[in-house]
């Protein structure tokens, strides 16, 4: 027989009796095949009586799969953390990062087969109540949001977190409202948004990871909330705008070590713009409108600028909070309804119709993020 037709039936017969020993899932009342993953989507329980992440694998065909629940061995606040990055990915999905607002700490995962997760270390923030966490290569930063505001930065290495010996540096002078911290592409500075004092922070990064002082600057739009990078490194900012109805925007900036630079700030004239989410070639942005209860979305040229492609791209009933891109579909943790929805990203990062994927979350879930492959 030839060796290529073996080849063949020997992946055939592998096949089978992998699909045969899965069987099937059901979520949210509806049956689906488990097959192999796509990707990974994961949110945070938030649950004071024990904090979780709550993992799931996009199987193809509308409905995720829950993958399990799995302890940070820390305890989060039971309500909202007014933040983005609660929950994230980094190492190229190989690592994933989830603070414990309720027990000042924060946890390391490492990322397994099939999206599984594997506890690796918990320990002290360095502060009061952690909303966010950042991941670049080895590094990991979280931000702390009681106090005066503070960023605490921690080497991973094996299957424990090293505070940094000068990992620890304070936030703006007046700070309030803190809501994101996230390193840039090229991993030389940290930027911070401060909603309650209109501030962005930045943070030069040396080779041994320690961030320098702050370089805070107003920024141009109000309330600025949660963020994300193009593939050219611009940071592209919420501004929430204090809730005025029509008043969102969204914010675009460069960032250097003398701060971040305005290039681009474009109204989408709906209320409460607070998540970003980028698509997979860079070109597009997201932001969740949390008192319109719809996601708009933005074009993003080389340059950083920003051009309103659709003021409502996807409606989304109740409150769309955290979201994540993954593959080509965008997802929204909405928390009035406990719940995840997802749209596809078409041509030109259009969005099609927003469907539930995920039901029955508990009120507290917070965060959003997702694996791309």
């Amino acid at each position: 027989m030839p060796r290529s037709l073996l080849i063949r039936r020997a992946a055939t017969a592998a096949a089978t009796l992998l699909l045969s020993s899965v069987g099937a899932v059901t979520i949210g009342g509806a049956s689906a095949s488990a097959e192999p993953a796509r990707h990974a989507v994961y949110t945070l329980s938030n649950a004071a009586a024990g904090n979780a992440v709550l993992a799931y694998r996009d199987a193809g065909q509308g409905a995720l799969v829950s993958i399990g629940s799995f302890p940070t061995g820390g305890s989060g606040n039971g309500s909202g953390l007014g933040s983005q990055g609660s929950v994230v990915l980094g190492d190229n999905d190989h690592v994933l990062a989830a603070v414990n607002a309720g027990s000042n700490s924060v946890s390391v995962f490492r990322v397994g087969e099939g999206g599984r997760l594997q506890l690796l270390d918990t320990v002290s923030s360095e502060g009061t109540m952690p909303i966010s966490a950042t991941i670049d290569d080895h590094r990991l930063y979280v931000l702390n949001a009681g106090g005066a505001g503070s960023i605490a930065g921690f080497r991973i290495e094996g299957h424990h977190l090293r505070p940094l010996a000068h990992g620890v540096q304070s936030l703006s002078a007046g700070a309030a409202g803190p809501a994101e911290v996230a390193f840039t592409p090229d991993g030389t500075h940290l930027v911070v948004t401060e909603k309650g004092s209109n501030t962005i922070d930045t943070f030069s990064v040396d080779k041994h990871g320690n961030a320098r002082l702050a370089v805070s600057q107003p920024s141009v739009g109000t309330t600025p909330f949660g963020f994300a990078f193009d593939h050219a490194g611009h940071a592209i900012v919420s501004d929430a705008s204090g809730g005025a109805a029509g008043a969102a925007a969204v914010s675009s900036y460069v960032i250097t070590d003398a701060g971040a630079q305005n290039v681009s700030n474009v109204a989408d004239g709906q209320t409460a713009a607070c998540w970003i989410a980028i698509s997979p070639d860079g070109h597009h942005a997201y932001t969740t409108n949390a008192g319109s209860g719809n996601v708009s979305t933005y074009d993003i040229a080389g340059d950083g600028t920003l051009t309103l492609a659709s003021a409502v791209a996807s409606t989304i009933s109740g409150h769309p909070s955290d979201e994540a891109v993954g593959g080509q579909r965008l997802y929204v943790l909405e928390n009035n309804g406990t719940r995840i929805t997802a749209a596809s990203i078409g041509a030109g990062g259009a969005l099609g119709a927003s469907s539930d994927v995920v039901t029955g979350l508990p009120a507290s879930a917070v965060g959003l993020a997702a694996t791309q492959a």
